[in-house]
């Protein structure tokens, strides 16, 4: 398993720099990703469990995303690449809820995407683990 998620950094890795075989690494390396999250996931489940991935994932995400919007709003967005685009602001502070990762929604902080993802993630395979025990129960 380790190889397997050392061999997926090496895809994110490639993928960002190296723009000929962006577009095949692209088309599997973020689903291999999420597998090998799900494969980790924990034996039993629970909502101690759930609250945990919000402290190590949501709470650190929202912290450095207001963090982040708020130095592009104010500095970042009038440098670089940011003060040639019209970026609305009130967009780009949705981004931080919506978390779409686009230069229009968060320009600020395109990567931190992730973090809601991966939670997003581990919540659906929580809530079909815990059907699927309710219906072992029931029957």
């Amino acid at each position: 398993m380790d190889q397997i998620k050392g061999f997926g950094i090496i895809l994110v890795v490639y993928g960002h720099n190296f723009p000929v075989i962006e577009n095949y690494i692209y088309s599997f390396h973020m689903p291999l990703f999420f597998l090998i999250a799900g494969v980790f996931h924990p034996k039993k489940s629970n909502f101690e469990i759930v609250k945990k991935r919000v402290q190590q994932l949501l709470v650190p995400y929202f912290l450095w995303s207001f963090i982040l919007f708020f130095f592009w709003l104010f500095l970042g967005r009038k440098y670089g690449e940011s003060a040639a685009l019209d970026l609305s602001p009130i967009k780009n502070f949705i981004g931080i809820f919506y978390a779409q990762g686009d230069i229009d929604y968060m320009n600020w902080g395109i990567p931190m995407w992730f973090l809601p993802s991966i939670f997003l993630t581990f919540l659906i395979f929580w809530l079909i683990k815990k059907f699927i025990q309710n219906k072992k129960n029931n029957s």
